[in-house]
């Protein structure tokens, strides 16, 4: 999941100790459980995209089907068909593959491949990287059979471009900052780690340290991103999978042994448990050193101290703490060769260290960095229950099968769904409560008759009864795996589950699991328990009974069409590619009616199709041109009814925007349909017409009116901080105008240049808060006299390296943030802080004066010595202040007035200034010499912006008046509308 802003946000607050981690998590847009079929067949508009999927088309054997990521557009899933290579070895198959159809993988090069084997065959995994430097958690995996034929593809890569700035930290730096951040205190449990990768963030990809830090205070295997070029903790999570309740003894254990559920602990006491409950046992291959070590299993690390026979017979009972570690050896070791009796001679196949009474809690653990597994000492101990013990287990295998697994809540649950399963499916008698987990350990704490842990039984179903925590949530794809032990039979159910793994990503949810369920079993079993699978999960709630809709739309001619198809029951209208003219989407079995629409065409309504279960529907679709209609006007002054140049646009339709003829005319032509027009003129205010319905010609009259002194552009994500602007601006006598990107678009160049001060708020935002075409309209407006106030507390994160911030902002980027919450100078004292003002300065940047660049000068500074708060310049020989934070944030409103007050004074034209503008416009037209079309409407524009300047200057004073008398002088023709107005007697040259 991509990390938003709002979650950025809220992690500063919890490195201040302000804000619970999972609140913090909670606030980010994209931390959510999701909808149940977590990827789906989408459009695919990328050209190289789809000639690699052309490409691949040609080569298949077999119905494969294809599922692409909805988020990233790149290729998730390739299950069901097979490609045979003439490649002799797996990982030049997987290679060669991966090199011919790299556009569906994303960007950047892949590394070397891992291989590992399983009984269905080979699998071959690559990371993703870019220039070397990897892509968290992107990876692709190439799923072999034992011909080496490509039997399936899953992958989580995706479009990453190298971050803009380069990494400036050292990985020292990185792991300091990361244990500072966690607080760890002592020693570690093993050696950390960090690493460079760059990771796909909603603001753009960056460079981050991955640091994992396998700590004892706090307990926990830390993993964190550290921002490799700020040094700020961008994420932060434990890795240690937990389960509360401990017991790992006997065979199972002994209320299970002695089906006797009234069994207590009575402080480890021998009296306890009768001794029937206990089992003699072989311990195989122990290494001869006298503890219990050998090839699976390692119990040499155990607290107190390791058992040690050097006779090789391990006899205690529950006073003896030693009996923990023979069980602990025994469950392991005898896990570990079911594993290997199944076909799976890779998983876990190493000595897994096992501490036994590692910590005095009633917890037990498996640690992902340090690969060991730790039994608490709390309650009965967790070691004399083999349930908890075959439940960290399942940790470590499917830590060994999926590196880093569990990167989201569903995929916590899948981790102690799975890890409650292995247990229950590891127990030899299962004619007593096979369902309940861990029942003498819970006998501690359970209020459960009989006592447990947790169930694999349960009747929850995804997603209502999904809560978000791993240990609750995963009861329900136990419940799954169980019902399908139940229709299989233990070994060829748990053969099914492990194969299944080879399928998933660390970011893999439910429905991605319960698929790779389905493609274990189509390589394994040729498929034949399929449709059994799918109605588990679909029972659940976590797959839908699905087919195929596919839509191919043309025009008469048979050239493919981009168009809206529009399902009924569905939400939402999908479009066709421009390139095929087509479309899938997977459907629940069932009739529907389809509607097919595309601009220009007449639509096509209610067409019946009926989708099948496993199968494709198709629906080919040819559109017939539509009746055009003349949609004219004619543009006039409100006041004069005089004509006036205008742009006309169809907003959100692919009509070209167009001029009005000299008279103010425009007209073009229409399929039928409402329409918002919106014309724009220099000097004007934007003419907008929503709900304009067009059933025949017809003519529209658009009045204008002209500009007030103020423009305010409101960039910040609807958030409504205009009105602190507004506010200040109507109190220091100036009227304003409003435009709302949000709302209404960009602002376009006609819309802005007439303003003598245009106000652009930007709010929290940190993505496109001046896109490449805002910054070349602003560019224009200072060139052509106009004057600027920026407001932003996040410009610098986003612009600081342009040349954009620098020539015209006038500033250089010092940091991201500051802790300094008041502002002072130019005689001006505030907070940004409290009282009535917005209270959203998170992160006001702190800036310098840019190097370099003449007539700039710090304006405002934070209190303390913490930096330059904003500047003042004269780019293009006009002014512009800089807010680096937000105007909206300060405390009251008298401060905003005050400090409102003082960037008028430095910033308002003098009528001199107004009409000086005249000069620049016609300097720009001459600029544009090259292009007689660029020239032409910059000329309209000087000839536009003249006659507003003209009528302006009939209401100043006497004094202005003459100032600007004088000023024209003799100057030239360019000012001759100003002169007439004037009433001056002085010819044009």
């Amino acid at each position: 999941m991509p990390i938003s802003r709002a979650l950025l946000s809220a992690l500063w607050l919890v490195l201040f100790g302000l804000l619970p981690i999972d609140a913090a998590l909670a606030r980010s847009p994209n931390h959510q459980i999701g909808d149940p079929e977590a990827v789906a067949r989408i459009r695919i508009t990328n050209p190289a995209v789809q000639a690699s999927l052309a490409k691949l088309r040609a080569r298949w054997q077999g119905q494969w089907s294809p599922v692409f990521d909805r988020t990233t557009g790149f290729l998730r899933r390739l299950y069901g068909g097979r490609f045979r290579s003439r490649q002799i070895d797996p990982i030049q198959v997987a290679r060669s593959f991966l090199s011919d159809h790299r556009p569906i993988f994303g960007s950047g090069e892949s590394s070397s491949g891992l291989l590992c084997s399983s009984p269905a065959g080979h699998h071959v995994r690559f990371r993703q990287s870019i220039n070397g430097v990897p892509v968290y958690g992107a990876n692709a995996t190439i799923h072999l059979d034992r011909d080496l034929a490509i039997r399936a593809v899953t992958s989580s890569c995706r479009s990453v471009a190298a971050p803009p700035e380069t990494a400036r930290l050292t990985a020292e730096q990185a792991l300091a900052i990361a244990t500072e951040a966690v607080a760890v205190r002592g020693a570690l449990r093993g050696p950390s780690s960090t690493e460079l990768f760059i990771r796909a963030y909603e603001s753009g990809p960056r460079f981050v340290y991955r640091v994992r830090i396998p700590a004892v205070e706090p307990m926990g295997d830390w993993e964190l991103l550290v921002d490799a070029v700020k040094g700020r903790v961008l994420e932060k999570r434990d890795l240690i999978r937990r389960l509360t309740g401990r017991g790992k003894v006997f065979d199972p254990n002994p209320v299970v042994t002695l089906r006797n559920p009234g069994l207590k602990n009575q402080n480890g006491s021998d009296s306890a448990v009768p001794a029937e409950a206990y089992r003699e046992v072989e311990l195989l291959d122990l290494d001869g050193s006298g503890m219990l070590r050998g090839p699976y299993a390692d119990l040499s690390k155990s607290k107190p101290e390791p058992a040690v026979e050097t006779k090789g017979v391990y006899s205690y009972t529950r006073s003896n703490k030693r009996l923990g570690q023979v069980m602990v050896y025994f469950h392991l070791d005898r896990a570990q060769r079911y594993i290997q009796s199944l076909g799976f001679s890779s998983v876990v196949r190493r000595p897994q260290v096992a501490i036994v009474d590692g910590t005095p809690e009633d917890n037990s653990s498996f640690s992902p960095l340090t690969k060991q597994l730790t039994l608490g000492a709390g309650g009965v101990d967790d070691s004399e229950d083999a349930d908890t013990i075959l439940h960290e287990y399942g940790h470590a295998i499917l830590d060994d099968q999926v590196p880093g697994f569990a990167d989201n809540s569903e995929g916590i649950a899948i981790g102690e769904g799975f890890a409650d399963y292995w247990a229950a499916a590891m127990r030899p008698d299962s004619s007593y409560y096979p369902t309940l987990i861990a029942m003498w350990d819970a006998t501690a704490y359970s209020d459960h008759s009989p006592p447990y842990l947790r169930r694999i039984d349960g009747t929850k179903r995804y997603p209502g009864d999904f809560t978000g925590d791993g240990h609750s949530d995963g009861e329900i794809w136990s419940a799954c795996l169980r019902q399908v032990w139940q229709n299989l039979g233990s070994k060829d159910s748990d053969r099914l589950v492990l194969q299944s793994h080879y399928f998933l990503h660390p970011d893999s949810r439910f429905a991605d699991a319960a698929n790779a369920l389905l493609q274990a079993d189509r390589q394994l079993n040729e498929g034949r328990h399929v449709p059994m699978i799918r109605s588990v999960f679909v029972d659940r709630g976590i797959l839908q009974l699905s087919g195929t809709l596919s839509v191919t739309v043309t025009n008469g001619s048979g050239k493919p069409l981009a168009a809206q198809v529009l399902v009924e029951g569905r939400p939402g209208p999908l479009t066709t590619s421009e390139l095929t003219g087509s479309i899938e989407v997977p459907l629940p079995p069932g009739d529907y009616r389809v509607t097919v629409r595309s601009f220009g065409y007449v639509e096509k309504k209610a067409l019946t199709v009926k989708v099948e279960a496993d199968q494709t529907a198709t629906l080919a679709i040819a559109l017939e041109p539509a009746p055009l209609w003349n949609l004219s006007g004619r543009v006039l002054r409100g006041d004069t009814s005089e004509p006036v140049p205008a742009t006309i646009a169809l907003k959100g339709t692919p009509v070209r925007s167009l001029r009005t003829q000299g008279d103010g005319t425009f007209s073009v032509k229409v399929p039928a349909g409402t329409y918002t027009l919106v014309a724009w003129s220099l000097g004007f205010r934007p003419f907008v017409k929503a709900d304009l319905t067009v059933q025949q010609d017809t003519t529209l009259s658009v009045s204008v009116t002209r500009l007030p002194s103020v423009l305010i552009v409101a960039n910040d994500e609807r958030k409504g901080y205009a009105r602190f602007y507004q506010s200040s601006l109507t109190t220091a006598g100036l009227s304003c105008d409003t435009w709302d990107a949000g709302a209404q678009g960009a602002v376009q160049e006609e819309g802005l240049l007439g303003y003598p001060l245009v106000v652009w708020v930007t709010g929290q935002k940190s993505v496109d808060s001046f896109t490449a075409a805002d910054q070349a309209i602003v560019r224009r407006y200072l060139e052509s006299g106009g004057r600027m106030i920026v407001s932003g507390q996040e410009l610098g994160f986003e612009l600081g390296k342009t040349p954009f911030y620098r020539e015209l902002l006038g500033a250089r980027f010092v940091s991201d943030t500051t802790v300094a919450r008041q502002i002072e100078g130019a005689g001006l004292s505030f907070k940004i802080e409290g009282g009535d003002g917005a209270n959203n300065q998170l992160f006001p940047d702190v800036i310098a004066v840019a190097d370099g660049v003449p007539g700039v000068e710090p304006y405002l500074s934070y209190s303390g010595g913490q930096g330059v708060a904003a500047v003042r310049s004269r780019p293009c020989e006009s002014r512009l202040v800089y807010l680096a934070f937000g105007f909206e944030g300060i405390d009251t409103k008298a401060n905003r007035d005050a400090v409102m007050k003082g960037l008028l004074s430095w910033l308002k034209p003098t009528a001199v200034d107004v009409v000086a503008r005249i000069s620049r416009f016609n300097r720009l037209a001459a600029q544009e010499e090259g292009s007689t079309t660029q020239a032409d409407r910059w000329t309209q524009y000087a000839d536009s912006y003249a006659q507003m300047a003209a009528e302006w200057i009939l209401g100043l004073s006497d004094s202005e008046k003459s100032e600007v008398r004088e000023f024209v002088g003799t100057r030239g023709a360019e000012f001759r509308m100003i002169r007439r107005a004037l009433g001056t007697a002085t010819l044009d040259r």
